[in-house]
């Protein structure tokens, strides 16, 4: 399909915004001074990790972007089958198992945000913490988050709802140094990235085109490459506020859009020779 911004206007099926709520268990059990010190020298130590981890995989992505292009072979790594992107409630669980490894091991970046070029001036609070994120990868992202939360339960030197004992958030801070975690990252590079529009009336499909690169960590290099070419699905389900008349962004259809690239990389990679 052309790459310009006209096009048919895809269908639109509206729904009702809903709302809702939960809660999770309260604090427990205190942390021992033993425990509370091995979160600590646990987390220390995966944080030492992420950052080698880090700096390698900026200067490897930078590199690839002009060097690496995809071979013959087939990427040794097995990837998951991502299923076409859905409003959270029409998921099936599988989906959402799927979709959930998607977040936090694939991302979408762009070749100026990937090489620090200046962001435009018009740049929103949102759309620079979704740059800074996509710079940074979903395994450090979710790494920060993490860590950080382990440090706080350290201070506070309990056992916070949501953790059965003091093994379970021991067995976490193993897990985020642990080479499983740091396995592998798939970065689609886009060199050109025009995001989906809607309003009431319908939406225009967004578009991505790049490179993406299959970043492992333990070896610090690019496993397996592709060229990428996506669009957005033909008609997606909305919550939307029947009132808003101008075309906008909206989340689920900006999710689409990188989850069609992440199936078009994945569909493509190849071992890097």
């Amino acid at each position: 399909m052309p790459w310009g911004y006209a096009g048919a206007v895809k269908s639109l099926l509206l729904v009702a915004l809903v709302a809702g709520c939960g809660s999770k268990g309260s604090s427990g059990a205190a942390l021992a001074p033993a425990e509370v010190q091995q979160i600590r020298d646990l987390v220390k130590t995966a944080q030492a990790k992420a950052d080698g981890y880090a700096n390698a995989r900026q200067a490897g992505l930078r590199a690839a972007w002009s060097s690496t292009e995809p071979g013959t072979a087939a990427c040794p790594v097995t990837m998951p089958k991502l299923p076409a992107y859905k409003t959270f409630e029409d998921q099936s669980p599988q989906d959402r198992e799927a979709l959930d490894v998607a977040h936090w091991q694939m991302t979408v970046v762009s070749t100026d945000a990937l090489f620090d070029r200046p962001p435009p001036a018009d740049e929103k609070m949102t759309q620079r913490i979704e740059r800074e994120m996509a710079v940074k990868g979903p395994r450090r992202d979710q790494f920060e988050r993490q860590s950080s939360m382990l440090l706080r339960i350290a201070d506070a030197a309990k056992v916070p709802g949501g953790f059965k004992d003091a093994a379970e958030i021991l067995a976490l801070a193993n897990e985020i140094g642990s080479d499983k975690y740091w396995a592998w990252e798939l970065v689609v590079v886009a060199a050109e990235q025009r995001q989906p529009m809607f309003n009431p009336d319908g939406f225009v499909g967004g578009e991505i085109r790049g490179k993406a690169f299959l970043w492992t960590f333990q070896d610090g290099r690019v496993a397996c490459a592709a060229n990428v070419s996506a669009a957005s699905q033909t008609e997606m389900k909305l919550s939307i506020d029947p009132k808003v008349k101008d075309m906008r962004q909206h989340q689920v259809l900006n999710d689409d859009l990188k989850n069609q690239a992440y199936r078009a990389a994945i569909e493509g990679l190849r071992a890097v020779p």
